[in-house]
C-alpha cells in the first residue's frame, strides 16, 4: 500500500474512533440531560413544597398574632379584674372593721342594758320593800 492509502486508513480508523467517542459522549450527555430533567422535576416539587410550607407558616403566624392579641386582651381584663377585686377587698375590710366597731357597740349596749335591768330590779325590790 502506498503511504497515502495507509494515511487514509489511519485517518478512517481515527474518524471511526472519534465517532465512537462521540457516540459515547452523546450517550453521556443524554444521561446527564435525563438526570438534569429529573433534578428539575425534584426542584419543582421542592419549590411547591416550600410554597405550601410558606403558606402554612403565614397561616400559623396569623394564628399566633390572633392568639397574642387574645392573650393581651385577657391580660388587660385580668388587670381590670384585679383592680376590682382589690377594691372589693378594701371595701370588705372596711365593712369588717365597721362590723367589729358595731359589735363592740352592741356589747357595750348589752352591758348597759344589763346594768339598767339590774338597776330596775334593785329599784323594784326597794319599792316592794317599802310597801
Amino acid at each position: 500500500m502506498d503511504e497515502f492509502a495507509e494515511q487514509a486508513v489511519a485517518l478512517t480508523e481515527q474518524v471511526s474512533a472519534m465517532a465512537a467517542g462521540m457516540d459515547t459522549l452523546t450517550g453521556q450527555v443524554s444521561v446527564l440531560t435525563e438526570r438534569m430533567d429529573t433534578l428539575t422535576g425534584h426542584m419543582d416539587t421542592l419549590a411547591e413544597q416550600v410554597d405550601t410550607l410558606t403558606g402554612r407558616m403565614d397561616t400559623l403566624a396569623e394564628r399566633v398574632d390572633t392568639l397574642t392579641e387574645r392573650v393581651d386582651t385577657l391580660a388587660e381584663r385580668m388587670d381590670i379584674l384585679t383592680v376590682r377585686v382589690n377594691t372589693l377587698t378594701s371595701r370588705m375590710d372596711a365593712q369588717e372593721a365597721r362590723m367589729d366597731d358595731m359589735s363592740e357597740q352592741i356589747d357595750s349596749m348589752a352591758d348597759q342594758i344589763k346594768k339598767i335591768n339590774n338597776r330596775i330590779d334593785f329599784l323594784e325590790l326597794q319599792i316592794q320593800s317599802e310597801k
